[in-house]
């Protein structure tokens, strides 16, 4: 695993057209986070009610260095979690976890190629552990009546990762859309390739 500050790095020898690689069409990072706004609004809208029916008081009871940790910590975990199905676990140097100033943008790339299917795992990841996970633990918690603080705290992971996973959720529709199940799918910076293997990847 590398760490990098900046815009997504590309490979020198990677050379995606002289190679039959395919794009696929995709915003620039500028408009993906422009248009993640609607979509945050429409998971975190539905996701904040239905955890203010169900336990009003454990959203009150959230404690102000439980919502510290949160904001803190919670957006580099994210991408601790896309790296985590990343061939070889993330722990590979072909895993890098990053920081882009001009877009404020932190993200996990991988730099070489993965099956489709994979791919789309590497998005879904945070959403099921930091926004799935939570939901059914803060719904033990406030039926069994114990740790407010806790179940507040979960409440506040599950929305503000939803929010995060915005990105995310463009990102797996785009792929779904544009490119086969079978693909073997890559990225040369920011951009996204795709082509049909001649071999089986996992």
């Amino acid at each position: 695993m590398k760490f990098h500050l900046g815009k997504v790095p590309e490979e020198t020898d990677f050379h995606p057209k002289e190679q039959g690689w395919k794009s696929i069409i995709e915003p620039s990072p500028f408009w993906i986070q422009l248009i993640a706004i609607p979509v945050a609004l429409a998971t975190v809208i539905p996701l904040g009610l239905i955890f203010l029916s169900i336990n009003r008081h454990a959203i009150m009871a959230i404690p102000f260095w439980g919502l510290i940790t949160v904001l803190l910590f919670l957006i580099p975990i994210h991408e601790f979690a896309h790296a985590l199905l990343h061939p070889g676990w993330g722990l590979t140097n072909n895993t890098i976890i990053a920081f882009w100033p001009a877009m404020m943008l932190f993200y996990a790339s991988y730099r070489k190629e993965m099956s489709r299917n994979r791919f789309l795992a590497v998005f879904l990841m945070p959403l099921i552990l930091l926004t799935g996970l939570p939901i059914p633990l803060y719904i033990i918690l406030s039926v069994i009546g114990i740790f407010p603080e806790v179940a507040g705290i979960l409440s506040l992971t599950a929305v503000i990762n939803a929010a995060a996973a915005s990105g995310d959720l463009i990102g797996i529709f785009l792929i779904l859309v544009q490119i086969p199940a079978n693909a073997v799918v890559r990225n040369q910076g920011w951009r996204t390739y795709w082509k049909l293997p001649s071999y089986r990847l996992y």
